[in-house]
């Protein structure tokens, strides 16, 4: 599954969000490039912020990157040296590659798409964040969805 480039995957629709936080960076050793409206982790036990794309379970869905461009954080970022602004929009947009999203699915719940920081599925992962990161609440077409995040906090 694919990684965002930089146009944004994710469309927050435009109302207040629940919640807007910054996370601090864990100490980096490899350059981090985070692109706008992305999903956001928050690392389990220490409560940095991490990259989000469902194939880690140890790492909980934060809600979404917060920026308007593309940024990269550079190796050797120590710890709370950086920070990463969060948003907890209260619906959103997002896309279902495997497409086939009928009415019918409704209140059901999607997963994060293991490797993707920006697509949901129906179907629970075998492996990974197991969790639901949101409901459908509007069927856009077979292959894009609204839906109502759930957070998780460490």
């Amino acid at each position: 599954m694919p990684l965002a480039t930089s146009k944004p995957q994710i469309e927050i629709l435009n109302e207040t969000p629940i919640d807007q936080h910054y996370r601090n960076l864990p100490a980096l050793v490899a350059d981090l490039k985070l692109f706008p409206h992305t999903f956001a982790g928050i690392a389990i036990g220490t409560g940095l912020f991490a990259k989000f794309d469902g194939s880690a379970a140890n790492t909980f869905f934060d809600g979404v990157v917060d920026i308007d461009l593309p940024t990269t954080f550079d190796a050797g970022t120590p710890a709370k040296g950086g920070q990463v602004r969060v948003s907890r929009p209260r619906r959103m947009t997002v896309p279902v590659p495997a497409g086939g999203v009928v009415d019918a699915d409704l209140k059901k719940p999607v997963y994060a798409v293991s490797g993707s920081d920006y697509e949901v599925q129906l179907t629970v992962p075998g492996a990974g964040f197991i969790d639901p990161i949101g409901y459908i609440e509007e069927v856009l077409s077979a292959n894009r969805v609204v839906i109502r995040p759930v957070f998780k906090n460490r």
